[in-house]
């Protein structure tokens, strides 16, 4: 069976059985296990300790066996979860169908439609974002950011266009379409910080908040903000919107160069990272670096927005101004 066929299973069931998708960490976890990788390795790439990515995996092998009624190791988890996985009656399984697991006859409670376990609120901070307006054409657009992030695990989106284009009110009706897929969401505009060090210091106070998340020690005690960042949006899947990104670079640059060089850090950080959070920047250019971050790295991705042409008559006959 193909992988990606068995990691889809294991979300379904970790979904069912705590109402969160497979954050990064575990992803990243049964992914290299599924493939014959040690724990070191997945602990090196994550910046923590291999005991603390076993205690992880340890966790969501407990999961994972008393979904499917037989005990699951690090050794045997691809036949366990091939054999769960094909137990599934076909017919009422689909994305948008409600899905129902039957092992060897075992007596295991069925999978809820992983839809319906979305409708839990996630926690919103978008005090700094516009009011949403009127919506019009852009489905193409739509659809296609939604594939983007939910199917094809895109983390890092810079959405690109010239001033009143629409970019923030794209950004705005995704976040609707979409917000019951993530934990929590934030907005921020990054004319409020042209330094770095204030966005990462309030995003980790917002996502390190008692109500949000509950850190380890070791988490707690890191020096570095921008790894102690990250393994929080390992912790939950974050939507996070960046606005405005061209306040941050020189006036006067052909490709675009950021006033303050920790950003262009920052964003080769979170854009070679493997995540389940998804980080979208609006911006009237995309920076070089940017773009070569894109042509680098699969889970990033440049999308420029281009004008709305006949679309944009139904948004002047509706503020009367097509006369």
């Amino acid at each position: 069976m193909e992988l990606k066929k068995i990691l889809r299973f294991a979300d379904d069931v970790v979904l069912a059985k705590t109402n969160k998708h497979l954050n990064d960490l575990q992803r990243d976890i049964l992914e290299e296990t599924l493939q014959g990788s040690k724990y070191n390795k997945i602990a090196e790439r994550h910046d923590c300790t291999v005991n603390y990515v076993r205690e992880v995996a340890a966790s969501l092998w407990k999961i994972l066996s008393e979904e499917v009624g037989e005990k699951i190791t690090q050794s045997n988890i691809r036949t366990t979860l091939e054999r769960a996985s094909y137990s599934i009656i076909s017919s009422n399984f689909s994305p948008n169908s409600q899905t129902h697991i039957n092992i060897c006859g075992s007596d295991l409670k069925s999978l809820k439609n992983p839809q319906a376990k979305l409708t839990q609120r996630p926690y919103l901070d978008l005090d700094d974002a516009p009011h949403r307006s009127l919506f019009y054409g852009r489905t193409q657009e739509l659809d296609t950011l939604q594939n983007w992030i939910l199917q094809q695990h895109s983390h890092f989106i810079i959405i690109a266009g010239m001033t009143g284009i629409g970019k923030t009110v794209l950004a705005l009706e995704l976040i609707e379409q979409i917000k019951n897929h993530f934990d929590i969401i934030i907005w921020r505009d990054l004319q409020d910080f042209p330094e770095l060090k204030n966005l990462e210091q309030e995003l980790i106070e917002i996502l390190a908040d008692g109500l949000l998340a509950s850190t380890t020690p070791n988490e707690k005690n890191t020096n570095n903000p921008l790894r102690h960042l990250a393994k929080l949006l390992r912790q939950h899947r974050c939507l996070i919107i960046l606005d405005n990104l061209q306040s941050l670079l020189q006036d006067g640059q052909l490709a675009g160069h950021y006033q303050n060089s920790d950003y262009q850090d920052f964003f080769k950080f979170f854009s070679k990272i493997k995540q389940s959070s998804c980080f979208i920047v609006n911006s009237w250019e995309v920076p070089q670096d940017i773009v070569y971050l894109a042509e680098k790295y699969p889970g990033v991705s440049v999308f420029p927005l281009k004008g709305l042409g006949q679309d944009a008559k139904s948004i002047l006959k509706e503020k009367d101004l097509n006369n």
